[in-house]
């Protein structure tokens, strides 16, 4: 396995708990946004000397577990050299918090870090925004296993919480207003929420997956005291907006309304934060996520038009009913001729092909996942001559429904 291999791994693995990875070469370039973004937009200018000056002198094989004033911590550590990275190749983790920022919690980083009170809206948005990390002991151990395999079993790799400096004194704060400050926040915010739901309403799960997780270490203010109701909600706006997207991208509703209402169901049967942790949490963000992008890619209807949408919903329900071309031109008020003639030019093939490969389709997840006899799942698919059926699925599949069915549950 190569180094980006390894460091893709690691990255997949941090970003799970909705922590960022960056990777820095010798010159060290791009340093100043290592805490993601909180000194450019609260300081008029920063310099980040003590910073490189640490990261400079690490050892290789020591992981450095530091905290700067804003109580955000951060692990950074020394690549080992590979044909991939050179001699001075650098990798930093962070930053996130130890505990859910609190009003006492705030005040006491006001104070320690002088932090002007016109800054207090932007310091608070940035510290909802970082992820938490609620058990230190596992955390460290998942970035011990890492960085061990990283390095190959060449060097016994150990921690140090001592000797390393983030914060440097040459910093001034910004004398914008807050107001401008924040708005800069909401405004990303809002522009990742919108670039999320197109994506999903296309399908795109990997574009909507990357908003996701900036928008993840965005917690906002929590609305209401207790911190499960607070998860919950949080879930259940996520799950709406999901499923919106999805019907913007011209999923039916009905394909929509069984999953949305099982993920409700799975939230409301949560009963405590173990179950619900920033970690959970982040995982059924994604799984709702990927679920509804899953639906747009096997059920989207965009680019047809509204009476082929509407012929090809009408199969999709009734694959029980006695479809045919006079059938559904008679559901769709239309000419039988233009429906056949719209129809082949859209969808590429027959109506009729089409009913028969739908009805295929669903006898053979019903063959999967059920154990009814070959004669019930024939009718529920539309055959009455299930001699018919057998003949007709050998065709499509190769084989017998019952040997279908067989060679599925090997």
């Amino acid at each position: 396995m190569t180094m980006g291999d390894m460091l893709e791994i690691i990255g997949d693995a941090v970003n799970a708990y909705g922590v960022k990875i960056a990777v820095y070469g010798k010159d060290l370039a791009g340093l100043a946004e290592y805490d993601d973004g909180l000194r450019s937009l609260i300081f008029q200018r920063h310099d980040t000397g003590v910073l490189a000056a640490s990261i400079m002198a690490m050892e290789p094989g020591v992981l450095y577990f530091t905290q700067d004033v804003y109580a955000c911590r951060y692990c950074f550590f020394h690549l080992p050299e590979s044909p991939e990275t050179t001699t001075g190749s650098y990798c930093a983790i962070g930053p996130w918090l130890a505990d859910c920022p609190v009003s006492d919690c705030i005040d006491l980083i006001m104070r320690r870090a002088a932090v002007p009170e016109y800054l207090r809206i932007e310091l608070t948005q940035y510290l909802y925004w970082i992820p938490v990390i609620s058990s230190p002991q596992s955390w460290e151990a998942l970035l011990l296993s890492f960085t061990s395999r990283l390095y190959g079993g060449q060097v016994k790799i150990r921690l140090s919480r001592n000797g390393f400096y983030v914060d440097s004194c040459h910093a001034e704060y910004s004398p914008k207003s807050a107001a401008t400050l924040s708005i800069q926040i909401i405004e990303e915010c809002y522009h990742n929420e919108d670039a999320m739901l197109a994506a999903i309403s296309e399908g795109d799960v990997e574009k909507a997956l990357e908003c996701l997780a900036w928008l993840r270490r965005f917690r906002g203010k929590r609305l209401v005291e207790n911190e499960l109701r607070d998860r919950k909600n949080y879930c259940i706006i996520l799950n709406t907006l999901f499923r919106r997207a999805v019907e913007n991208g011209f999923v039916h509703p009905a394909h929509i309304d069984a999953i949305s209402a099982d993920f409700n169901r799975r939230i409301e049967a949560t009963t405590n934060m173990t179950e619900l942790n920033i970690t959970e949490l982040g995982r059924l963000s994604e799984m709702m996520l990927r679920r509804y992008c899953d639906l747009v890619q096997q059920f989207s209807l965009r680019g047809f038009s509204p009476l082929v949408r509407n012929a090809i919903n009408t199969v999709d329900f009734n694959l029980q009913e006695p479809l045919c071309l006079n059938y559904l031109a008679e559901k769709c008020n239309v000419n039988a001729s233009y429906l056949s003639t719209l129809f082949k030019k859209e969808k590429g093939m027959t109506l009729t092909d089409y009913i028969i490969t739908k009805r295929m389709q669903r006898a053979a997840s019903l063959l999967r996942s059920s154990r009814n006899y070959i004669q019930e799942i024939a009718e529920e698919c539309g055959f009455l001559d299930v001699n018919y059926f057998t003949r007709l699925f050998k065709r499509y599949y190769g084989q017998s429904p019952r040997a279908f069915r067989e060679s599925t549950l090997k």
